[in-house]
């Protein structure tokens, strides 16, 4: 059975109702304390270091199936870690 005020409090039809609950407190003090951080100079500085390597591993994730490995043990995953270090760094220089 239906309620015949559904349209009034749920935009779907079929789904139920959904509720978005907000952060605690702490927790919504902890992220603005970390966003007024972001905007000094000293931050933006350590950051860029991450950026740049954040573009690298981006990069082999993409290009070179990085997220999977495609063997069992370390040693031939480090293997594999090495070589795709290795034709990132090709096609860097071929580009």
């Amino acid at each position: 059975m239906t309620c015949p005020a559904r349209t009034q409090c749920a935009n779907s039809v079929t789904r139920p109702r959904a509720l978005a609950l907000l952060p605690t407190r702490e927790l919504h003090e902890i992220q603005m304390r970390n966003r007024l951080d972001q905007q000094t100079e000293e931050w933006q500085r350590r950051y860029a270091i991450r950026a740049g390597i954040e573009t690298t591993l981006s990069q082999n994730v993409r290009t070179c199936g990085l997220r999977r490995t495609h063997y069992r043990g370390l040693a031939r995953t480090h293997v594999q870690l090495v070589l795709t270090a290795m034709a990132c760094n090709l096609t860097r220089v071929a580009d």
